[in-house]
């Protein structure tokens, strides 16, 4: 069973970086390659996030305001 964890890598690449002068073959490639995946991840999944809540007037704490601001009738 595999896991996902953030410390592995970033741990990985520290090893890399004290004990084997920072070669890539030692973990410093992996270790940097997981924290580019997993903060573009990361990144794009808050900001998706914040964009549908920002334009979802059901989750607003005053419907009425942003029904009048996406558009709708008021009233």
């Amino acid at each position: 069973m595999t896991s996902i964890t953030a410390m592995p890598p970033i741990l990985d690449a520290v090893r890399a970086v004290l004990f084997f002068d920072g070669r890539g073959a030692a973990g410093l490639t992996y270790g940097w390659t997981h924290i580019a995946v997993g903060g573009t991840v990361g990144l794009t999944l808050g900001l998706t996030t914040t964009w549908w809540y920002d334009r979802n007037p059901r989750l607003s704490r005053h419907p009425a305001e942003a029904m009048v601001t996406a558009g709708a009738p008021p009233g």
